[in-house]
């Protein structure tokens, strides 16, 4: 265990979130369930919240989240009278959304569901990060109250909202009415591997190869390069499978 901030960190998994890393690097925080409303949940980091959340629900749903040589990972919660969440990683780039489910009826007429607990009601928010080949999560853009920014200390206060809307609602716990949904690439040799379907996605999604021995800008021109060869309307064609609309 170790203490940062007054918060109580876990050593369970150290090869996936070592305690002793910088702060841009992941924790898995010890026994979020007790945090209460008024106690341990000031200057909350977002990803220490999505991987305790990942690892909490299921230890194999973070370890494959981090694994860079799985070209995407896609998790849903759905939760009644709540909004849907989704963690996602399409090769570096990490998106963590809360958003309305929307119930789309005749003349366009639809419903949002709007719940959160710190008061931001615009029914969406999104935080996306590069998870770099070191492991680091480096903040890349974040949205909230119908404000993007690119702004890294505007993007981490909307972080922290977010992060505390998420650790509140503790979606790692089973029941309620909760729906979890999961997938990953798989790789050739694994159980679950299907042609075309995992290796369209690890082609799209996948680092280059030789990634391990490249920066994170070297990946990034290489794969620039790439995807100007690739037809537009193919671009994440396989990207947040799991999110769909509720029709009426």
């Amino acid at each position: 265990m170790l203490t940062i901030d007054g918060k109580l960190y876990s050593d369970e998994a150290p090869e996936l979130c070592p305690l002793n890393a910088s702060p841009a690097f992941p924790r898995i925080i010890a026994s979020p369930e007790s945090l209460g409303q008024d106690s341990g949940l000031t200057d909350l980091h977002l990803p220490d919240v999505v991987a305790t959340h990942l690892y909490k629900w299921n230890p194999e749903a973070l370890r494959n989240f981090l694994d860079l040589h799985r070209g995407k990972f896609e998790y849903v919660l759905e939760r009644p009278g709540h909004l849907t969440l989704l963690i996602a990683r399409l090769g570096q780039k990490i998106q963590v959304s809360e958003r309305p489910n929307i119930v789309h009826c005749p003349n366009n007429m639809f419903e949002q569901i709007e719940l959160h607990s710190d008061g931001y009601t615009d029914g969406s928010a999104t935080i996306t990060y590069l998870l770099s080949t070191t492991g680091e999560w480096k903040t890349t853009f974040g949205y909230m109250g119908l404000s993007p920014t690119y702004d890294p200390p505007q993007v981490e206060e909307y972080a922290k909202k977010l992060a505390m809307d998420l650790l509140k609602s503790k979606g790692w716990v089973t029941g309620e009415g909760k729906v979890h949904k999961i997938l990953w690439t798989k790789l050739p040799g694994e159980a679950g591997f299907k042609v075309p379907y995992d290796s369209e996605q690890q082609e799209f999604y996948g680092l280059p190869p030789g990634w391990e021995g490249m920066d994170d800008d070297e990946i990034a021109r290489v794969q620039k390069h790439n995807r100007a060869k690739q037809p537009y309307e193919e671009r994440d064609k396989w990207a947040f499978e799991l999110i769909a609309p509720t029709t009426c």
